[in-house]
């Protein structure tokens, strides 16, 4: 999905066109924790996931669309913003409250995860299987010519941030649900998410000429495909969430990734994702209830795993959004989101404080989880069973969320840089950016 083909104005909330007789409507004021603040939206169907990057510039484009030349290099922020119905957006983030279009990357692909590597001036997009043709097209530098994007991985140059180009494909027949750069950002894995058991495959890609990506190895267990791949920073360590289980994997030599572990959460629906404690002691699992149909709240749980043993994780508990209706919880009524939408975890990714994550929930919006209560005194803890409804409870505990009218969220991030906001992508409502309570 997409926002829009086309640079847009500069608008903080949803813009309703006015007409001479008719004033317009106010925006539906989002449901939120005290203190959360939707800032900006730049709306559009069809949002994905979303990465960061920061770049410093001699000359910038502003929310005119016009090249600014600064009296001296200026560090601008940027969201590498995916969509399944458009292009990919490049939005300058600098002023989080004021963010604008700077650029677009000339790709509509049916998937739209992205990922970025900025040392390398990288981005990577998702392709599945069923983007339309003439969605992206990229020059085969083997066969010289153009081509259309097959199914896998697009391979983007963001040297010129204003004018990225699609220079290679990582193909897989299966399609890509998701694409991981390795910490290095030379090597690609790619999430198939087929579902088909005992066909667990990992294509890896070496992308060391970014114009002809390489297939150097396909990792292979039983079971299923994982349906995203996460590694440390180190990127000794590969974390793998799988439609019907989890795996942890020795990528120390990334194009030969040994199994160290296969572990299965109770209940789980459809694994989407996973998070790793900055200590490595803790591992979050992501279940997608329902695979992002329609799935009543508070929807699939995030699994709590202590894995200082990693080849024999223990199951700590679970952890929900604080919305819809919960066995041994009053509902909360400003929260209740009913059957007819998904409401479900989903992307999820560690917040800049180290002790707490925001994830986006669908139709429950972006919602942040702190995980104190898994460590004493500031060192890895062994605590008991972990439990909590979203503020109720021990373990994994939320602790704000926001959740705009009409939500559907599919990714929502904080990035350090820009402190004290939340930036979330939509497949309804398109990039919104959330303030943090403040004090």
């Amino acid at each position: 999905m997409s926002f829009f083909r086309r640079a847009v104005p500069l608008m903080t909330l949803v813009a309703i066109a006015a007409t001479p007789a008719i004033a317009p409507a106010a925006p539906t004021a989002p449901r939120s924790s005290k203190g959360m603040t939707l800032v900006a939206q730049i709306p559009g169907p069809g949002g994905t996931d979303l990465e960061f990057l920061s770049r410093r510039l001699s000359s910038y484009r502003d929310a005119r669309g016009r090249m600014v030349k600064a009296k001296r290099p200026t560090l601008r922020h940027f969201a590498v913003v995916g969509n399944q119905k458009s292009n990919t957006k490049i939005i300058d983030i600098t002023n989080p409250e004021k963010p604008y279009l700077a650029a677009e990357i000339p790709c509509t692909l049916s998937q739209g995860d992205v990922q970025v590597n900025a040392a390398r001036n990288l981005v990577v997009i998702a392709n599945g299987t069923g983007s339309a043709a003439g969605g992206c097209e990229y020059f085969d530098a083997v066969e010289r010519q153009m081509k259309p994007m097959p199914p896998g991985g697009a391979i983007v140059d963001i040297s010129n941030l204003y004018a990225p180009k699609v220079v290679g494909a990582a193909p897989t027949a299966s399609g890509a649900h998701n694409v991981t750069l390795h910490p290095s950002g030379r090597y690609l894995y790619i999430s198939t998410s087929e579902i088909v058991e005992g066909d667990g495959r990992v294509p890896i890609y070496d992308l060391a000429d970014l114009r002809r990506p390489k297939l150097v190895a396909t990792f292979s267990t039983p079971g299923n495909a994982p349906h995203d791949v996460r590694f440390n920073p180190a990127g000794t360590r590969a974390y793998l969430a799988g439609i019907s289980q989890y795996r942890i994997i020795d990528t120390a030599n990334p194009v030969a990734p040994k199994l160290v572990s296969v572990f299965y959460p109770p209940g789980n629906s459809i694994g989407h994702d996973t998070l790793v404690t900055p200590d490595g002691a803790y591992l979050f699992a992501g279940d997608e209830g329902g695979g992002g149909g329609t799935y009543p709240c508070p929807g699939g749980a995030v699994h709590v795993f202590d894995i200082r043993k990693e080849a024999t994780p223990v199951y700590l508990g679970q952890s929900y959004a604080g919305v819809g209706p919960v066995t041994n919880r009053d509902a909360e009524p400003t929260t209740e989101v009913g059957a007819t939408t998904s409401c479900t975890s989903h992307v999820m990714e560690l917040n800049p404080d180290k002790l707490s994550l925001t994830i986006a929930w669908y139709g429950g919006g972006s919602r942040v989880f702190r995980f104190d209560d898994l460590y004493s005194d500031g060192t890895t803890a062994n605590p008991g069973p972990s439990v909590a409804y979203g503020h109720d409870g021990v373990g994994l505990v939320e602790s704000n969320w926001i959740a705009p009218e009409g939500a559907s969220t599919w990714s929502a991030k904080q990035y350090a840089p820009v402190p004290g906001y939340i930036f979330s992508d939509d497949l309804k409502l398109g990039f919104y950016v959330t303030r943090l309570p403040r004090g």
